[in-house]
């Protein structure tokens, strides 16, 4: 995973949760948490990157002497039982500058997890992002992307796995108001036993942005008869030359490609198996190996212990 920086490109970074945490505390009192049960994390960091062809890998060391990235580009929140987490980050990526993003969420089961990042992209710019939530009671993840410049890209990948009674619940919003910007959003996840995810997404196109191209897609898999999903994809479109496109599906395993499997001499479990991690590959295809390989690890680590029901 590499930041690439051209002609004075500059990345600002911001992580705070104080704001966020403040404004939540009368509901914590209502949900019964005390100041020693909450454990909010409260994080600032300000840096500004300047220059030109900078590259940086995973770990922030420069590949050409640079001074070293002073933040991992993987962000993955943690915290003990029973925390509260609000992240908040933003990225203001200025022109021809190029971030790749990830965060992996695999906090404990008892823990809540509120989070937002928002992307303001000028020229020529892209960002990319890969966001997994596997832990957490309460997962919210919001991620919104705002498209300033002629050209500016912006590219969303979430994903998740819910069990038990957990609440994966994933907001997303790119906003496009520079013409001939992009933006690609594919949202895929799957609820066993009783666990629930909600995907509400919105592209909003103003006026002025003439040939915007525009994707949003989320896929839902119901692993269980209990487990419930709602999808909820918009569109707002103010100009009228522009290419825009939504879809989404809620359903369980496909019963035709259970019984090719199984016609094949591959057991029920297997092939359910095989179905289930063939879902998420495309997901994992597209993140660092050493992350894709621990995410599969806690994927078929959550799956071994949830009982799939399917028709």
């Amino acid at each position: 995973m590499q930041l690439l920086g051209h002609r004075g490109g500059r990345l600002l970074a911001a992580w705070s949760a104080l704001g966020a945490a403040a404004a939540l505390l009368p509901a914590l009192w209502m949900w019964g948490f005390t100041v020693d049960d909450a454990l909010i994390a409260v994080r600032y960091a300000r840096h500004l990157v300047q220059g030109s062809g900078w590259r940086f890998n995973l770990h922030g060391a420069s590949t050409d002497g640079v001074t070293p990235l002073p933040w991992p580009l993987v962000l993955a929140p943690f915290a003990r039982a029973d925390a509260l987490v609000v992240p908040l980050s933003e990225y203001a990526l200025e022109d021809n500058a190029s971030l790749q993003l990830i965060t992996y969420q695999r906090l404990d089961q008892s823990a809540w997890h509120v989070a937002r990042t928002t992307g303001f992209v000028a020229r020529d710019a892209r960002l990319r992002q890969a966001v997994v939530g596997i832990g957490a009671h309460y997962n919210r993840s919001r991620n919104d992307a705002e498209m300033h410049g002629a050209g500016s890209e912006n590219e969303l990948r979430t994903t998740f796995l819910g069990s038990g009674d957990q609440v994966h619940d994933f907001r997303t919003h790119q906003m496009h108001t520079g013409a001939r910007s992009r933006s690609t959003l594919l949202s895929k996840g799957a609820v066993a036993d009783r666990s629930r995810s909600v995907y509400t997404g919105l592209i909003e196109i103003e006026k002025g942005a003439k040939r915007t191209d525009a994707r949003q897609t989320n896929h839902n898999l119901l692993l269980s008869p209990a487990a419930h999903a709602d999808s909820v994809p918009n569109l707002d479109i103010r100009e009228n030359d522009v290419m825009c496109a939504h879809a989404s599906s809620v359903g369980p395993l496909d019963e035709l490609q259970r019984w090719y499997l199984e016609s094949r001499g591959v057991s029920r479990e297997d092939a359910e198996r095989l179905m289930i991690q063939g879902f998420f590959y495309e997901m994992l295809a597209n993140l660092p190996p050493e992350l894709a390989e621990l995410v599969e690890r806690d994927v078929t680590s959550v799956l071994a212990t949830v009982n799939v029901v399917t028709p």
